[in-house]
């Protein structure tokens, strides 16, 4: 239809560009808004939709199994046309899409996932048929104005419905818009054979045990479509904002322009930096989703919801971008890193635990494929038991040294169980009971108890800040709010005073009296790698003086024990390091705010929502530091790389420490090495890496049934000292902390300490074989 012609590939955009890409991106996000959310026709759609229940399975079903069938017999190997190719293709991808959304009395979040999920296939088609001459930047320019014009006006007609009378009165999540809006979405509560009236949890105050469990079982889908379309609008907003963040990234990481066969390459190396600073987004989300947890639950499987989503974009996203024949022959120190680092262990350790179930299921229908394929005389010479395609997968999996990648899939996934348990679950449990304890003492004293709780717990390497930070809004706010003399603003405002000079006690102590000690130890900084690229570039950006914007990001956005330990490991100035964490002040204001308003959510108005717009509020400032400080780092790391590199005089003893260890380090990475690991040892440690990944995929898409919903909020019952007293069906723990665990969770907790239990009966085989290959190596000399 347009036809690309020779140099016209860098024009600006005109007037039908941007007039099409606004219509990419407001078509999805007018359908959330007029027919998902109740500023239109959002109840009437969720009603219609639950009258296709009856055969919204059947025809999922179906679909999955033409389209099984089209791939497992190929059809785009027929001898159809093109067009009729894709409009099977299309038809089948639709009518799967159809069946998911009649599913929304199952999924009530399936309609506005979908519609939403057009908006970049829609801009990828307007790149693709109409803006194809458009330069690169250029377009990125357009699409994120257009995504911040259509995310501000759509939060700005939200906001006005919600607070405005001019709509026909205000629609504040209050018990008034509740009940109206139950009303209406009586279809969607008669699935479960309940109404609005039935599930609102302020009537179940006669109800026993088991009738509150049954009903919150019978509710959890109605309520859950009742809040989305309250506050769907606010959901695309939200969405189309990030769509408009990852344009802005990429716009900071496309190069200007240069010769054509130059641009290539430089195009096709921003895009792989992308991808780096996309994954570390997806590390720096799951860390806040563990950190977020105790002020809004629901928040936190957002963002960990989130975070897999943007793992599944960037995977599409780069297929669909990455130039990798133009990098071939490139010998930039950027495409050298970026090798090195696609080789190490420690990576393709990361990589494989969220896409090895995925890539079970992919060998899987390539196996049925390559049979139906041999079986029907279309296999056009390649026998192997797999597609090429699978096949060639298969080949490059295989020559990893899986001796050293499964050791790192059974850390990563003991660090991602500590922050999704230890810290998301039992540290605020700890939390929640300490304010229960201290109910009774004075404002003063409590203020005391909680600087020397919160110190001690900053002090535990795997501990987040935030969690800490939203007890001091609860404890303080709460003592405040007792007190007439001192009032609820007082005490919120000694919670933001008390976090903010813990904060900066704990830096300093983590810094000078930790980090000064373990510097001191030759092992500990070669552990760190004091003499690597990586640490020094961090070095540079610190020993900058004053403040920063690198500089901040690492401080404030890094998490906090291993950040400030690491700049006392390094020696660096104690004075400057607390003036570049003093903007902390931004994300401890929210977080305590977070918490403050936990203790007027019964009065229902505003401060239900507030409390998740401070921890999103959060949030968004420690991944907005993080960020940038990871951008930074790496545009410092790559330009100076060669003096980053250079030996110095500091490091001698850790270098001199290196050599020493040569000879060990060696012997054990022969001694794993894959093919020499006898059966039994490698046995064991395929099955602590398969039960560990397994528990972790589990934790994460099932969660909801292994773990108990828990906040740090206050009390629901009078009779209750803490939110953990508080009755189940209340979100409370009726008094036991194990309650947080569900009976899947228990299996979840098994399958996890058998994996533990096996990787430590490998690392004691790899332990034992590489002393006896030293003594063998060199006689009479100790490993």
């Amino acid at each position: 239809m347009f036809k690309r012609e020779e140099g016209e590939d860098d024009r600006p955009a005109r007037p039908v560009d941007w007039i099409a890409a606004m219509a990419a991106v407001m078509a999805p996000v007018g359908i959330v808004v007029s027919l998902l959310s109740d500023i239109g026709y959002g109840a009437a759609t969720y009603g219609k939709l639950v009258g296709l229940r009856e055969s919204s399975s059947q025809v999922l079903g179906l679909c999955m199994l033409l389209g099984l069938f089209c791939y497992i017999f190929d059809i785009t190997r027929c001898g159809l046309p093109k067009f009729v190719k894709v409009v099977i293709g299309t038809a089948l991808l639709y009518a799967f899409l159809a069946a998911m959304v009649s599913m929304s009395f199952k999924y009530p979040s399936s309609p506005i996932i979908i519609s939403l999920a057009h908006v970049p296939f829609l801009l990828g088609c307007c790149r693709k048929r109409l803006s194809w001459g458009v330069g690169v930047k250029q377009y990125y320019e357009l699409v994120f104005g257009v995504c911040v014009a259509v995310c501000l006006a759509t939060l700005s007609l939200w906001a006005s419905w919600v607070g405005m009378e001019f709509f026909g009165g205000t629609n504040m999540w209050v018990e008034e818009t509740q009940v109206v809006l139950g009303a209406k979405l009586a279809d969607v509560y008669g699935t479960h054979d309940v109404n609005y009236t039935l599930c609102n949890y302020r009537s179940w105050d006669a109800l026993d045990l088991d009738t509150r469990i049954e009903r919150l079982s019978d509710c959890k889908n109605g309520n859950l479509t009742l809040y989305l379309t309250w506050g769907s609008p606010l959901v695309a907003s939200l969405s189309i904002g990030v769509c408009a963040i990852f344009c802005r990234l990429r716009i900071l990481y496309i190069p200007d322009a240069t010769a054509e066969g130059e641009a290539r390459v430089e195009r096709a190396k921003s895009a792989v930096q992308m991808v780096v600073m996309l994954f570390a987004l997806l590390v720096m989300t799951l860390w806040l989703s563990a950190s977020i947890a105790g002020a809004s639950m629901s928040l936190s499987d957002t963002i960990l919801g989130f975070s897999f989503a943007i793992f599944t974009v960037v995977i599409l996203w780069a297929a669909l971008t990455l130039d990798f024949s133009a990098l071939g022959g490139d010998r930039s120190r950027v495409v050298k890193n970026i090798r090195s680092v696609s080789s190490q262990s420690w990576f393709l350790g990361a990589m494989i635990i969220p896409v090895f179930f995925p890539l079970l299921m992919f060998f899987a229908l390539s196996s049925i494929t390559q049979m139906a394929r041999l079986c029907t005389g279309r296999a056009q010479g390649h026998t192997r038991w797999m597609t090429p395609v699978g096949s060639a997968v298969w080949d490059s999996l295989a020559r990893r040294n899986w001796g050293k990648v499964l050791p790192w899939v059974c850390r990563w996934a003991l660090l991602y169980f500590v922050m999704s348990v230890g810290v998301a679950k039992l540290t605020f449990i700890f939390l929640s009971w300490l304010n229960g304890e201290l109910e009774e003492l004075s404002f003063g004293l409590v203020a005391v108890v909680f600087f020397l709780v919160g110190f001690s717990m900053f002090l535990i390497p795997v501990v987040p800040g935030i969690p800490v930070y939203v007890t001091g809004g609860i404890m303080l706010g709460a003592r405040g709010q007792s007190e007439p003399s001192l009032g609820f603003g007082f005490g919120v405002a000694m919670g933001v005073l008390c976090s903010y000079a813990l904060k900066l006690a704990a830096v300093w102590t983590q810094q000078v009296v930790i980090g000064g000690m373990l510097g001191s130890h030759v092992t500990v900084r070669r552990f760190v790698g004091v003499d690597k690229v990586a640490v020094r570039a961090m070095e540079q950006i610190l020993l900058e003086p004053g403040l920063t914007r690198a500089k901040v990001g690492i401080l404030c956005g890094g998490p906090d024990w291993p950040t400030s330990v690491m700049t006392g490991i390094l020696g660096l100035s104690p004075s400057q390091m607390l003036l570049g964490t003093t903007p902390c002040i931004i994300l401890v204001v929210p977080c305590v705010l977070s918490g403050a308003f936990m203790l007027k959510q019964a009065e229902g108005g505003a401060w239900v929502p507030l409390i998740g717009v401070m921890a999103m509020v959060a949030s968004f400032s420690q991944a907005s530091a993080g960020l940038y400080a990871f951008y930074s780092f790496q545009k410092v790391a790559n330009e100076n790389y060669d003096a980053l590199a250079a030996p110095r005089p500091e490091h001698r003893d850790v270098e001199e420490l290196a050599a020493k260890m040569k000879v060990q380090e060696q012997t054990y990475d022969d001694v794993t090495e894959w093919e020499h690991i006898p059966l039994l040892p490698k046995l064991i440690l395929a099955i602590s890496a398969g039960v560990m990944m397994a528990s972790c995929f589990l934790s994460a898409m099932a969660g909801s049934m292994c773990w108990r919903p828990f906040d740090l909020g206050p009390a629901s019952e009078s009779t209750s000292k803490s939110k953990v007293e508080d009755p189940i069906e209340l979100g409370g723990l009726d008094g036991s902390a194990l309650n947080i665990v569900q009976p899947l969770g228990w299996v979840l907790v098994a399958m996890f300490t058998v994996g533990s239990v096996t990787w430590w009966l490998f690392n004691v085989w790899a332990g034992r074989a590489t002393h006896r290959r030293l003594k063998e190596i060199q006689p009479g000399v100790a490993a």
